[in-house]
């Protein structure tokens, strides 16, 4: 998502900006930081709006490469 957000030239702030205040600074810092593994829905939702980007091939590719298992 970081790069993402550089290829727009936009700060975290910027972004959340962006968002209309759904996604806060603090959620953006904590994503890009790996501390959150399983965001809402609605908060990947605001992002993939904001950034016009969709996010959900490149979390299937990490699930991919991961060797944790994820149960549903």
């Amino acid at each position: 998502m970081a790069e993402a957000r550089a290829k727009h030239g936009w700060s975290q702030e910027e972004l959340a900006a962006k968002t209309e205040g759904e996604v806060s600074v603090k959620t953006i810092l904590a994503l890009e930081q790996g501390r959150i593994l399983d965001p809402r829905i609605s908060t990947v939702e605001r992002l993939q709006l904001a950034l016009q980007q969709s996010f959900f091939t490149e979390s299937q590719r990490y699930n991919a490469n991961s060797e944790e298992i994820y149960l549903a």
